[in-house]
């Protein structure tokens, strides 16, 4: 097993644009691959993420056009590539689409989990090198952990909560960070007027040390703060692990979940979810898992009102 620094971050370029934004001058330079990584090898897997979507501005984000430029690499080398469990579209510009599928057409695999994926990639012209695979998360074991976090009395309503930094761009209208928390926060108090014993419990589900968009922690924590209900509103804590998050998971009434693994081991621990959609999969994920869109939310029309009426619903019919 070899692990290898992907990233390259200090070239004469992003050296020289860095210096030029510190003085008023652009916007410096986005960090991108190293494609040699992808050298070397007789199978190369891309694996997972909204990494093969259009951004909210419909076109192709850097991160994408790296993993394209990398899987054309590895296939000019002659290695098996394969798409492994990605969401995939759908893409509303036209170059962006062709190139997109272009691209998928020349893998030897995809591997799709949904169905709004599958469907998406039948458009780019991909159904022969497609297969469908249940997400990992579906199959985790939940691994019992003793946490003081959840808030909880017996005779108490918990509702698991995840939004992530990530959803904020897709909210509708677009507002700062800090208007868009003021938002959330008014849909959190809505839940605790469901009743006196409501209590919500914020799970997050992806984590960075250096904070950030990909820091669902330090997000909920300042959703939390801004919610300013701390007897009624905690924050799991860091560093639980997937399978201790999930056994935790399984103490909640309900779960409202924006990520999708949020929201997959919620159903998966059968604990009913509502999913806050901000990308096609999470359309594909509740069609998968209820066989219909009833309980999703799109984060563009996310209000307190609509939320506390769908989870109000989902309470009343939890069986």
């Amino acid at each position: 097993v070899r692990i290898i620094q992907s990233q390259q971050r200090f070239s004469p370029y992003r050296v020289m644009m860095g210096l030029l934004r510190r003085v008023g001058i652009g916007n410096g330079s986005p960090v991108r691959m190293k494609l040699r990584i992808a050298d070397g090898h007789d199978i190369v897997l891309s694996v997972g993420g909204d990494n093969f979507v259009q951004t909210p501005q419909k076109g192709i984000s850097t991160l994408l056009d790296d993993l394209i430029r990398l899987g054309e690499r590895a296939i000019a080398n002659g290695s098996f590539y394969c798409l492994w469990g990605a969401s995939v579209g759908p893409f509303e510009d036209k170059d962006c689409f062709e190139r997109v599928s272009r691209h998928l057409k020349k893998a030897h695999l995809i591997v799709a989990r949904e169905v709004e994926a599958r469907d998406s990639l039948a458009d780019l012209g991909c159904s022969e090198n497609v297969v469908m695979a249940a997400d990992p998360a579906f199959m985790m074991k939940p691994k019992q952990h003793d946490s003081a976090g959840t808030g909880r009395h017996n005779s108490d309503v918990l509702i698991g909560v995840n939004f992530s930094r990530l959803a904020l761009d897709y909210m509708q209208p677009k507002m700062p960070e800090q208007e868009s928390i003021q938002r959330l926060a008014e849909c959190v108090r809505g839940l605790l007027a469901l009743s006196d014993h409501t209590h919500v419990l914020m799970i997050p589900h992806v984590m960075s040390s250096v904070g950030g968009s990909q820091d669902d922690f330090e997000f909920l924590s300042k959703l939390a703060a801004t919610v300013d209900e701390p007897d009624r509103v905690k924050v799991l804590e860091r560093g639980l692990g997937s399978p201790a998050t999930k056994a935790i998971m399984q103490r909640c009434d309900l779960i409202v979940g924006a990520r999708m693994h949020c929201f997959v081991g919620s159903v998966s621990a059968g604990v009913p979810a509502l999913m806050v959609a901000y990308s096609n999969k999470g359309y594909g994920m509740a069609q998968y898992v209820y066989g219909d869109t009833e309980y999703l939310i799109d984060i563009a029309d996310l209000a307190p009102e609509n939320l506390k009426q769908s989870v109000s619903t989902m309470l009343d019919n939890r069986q």
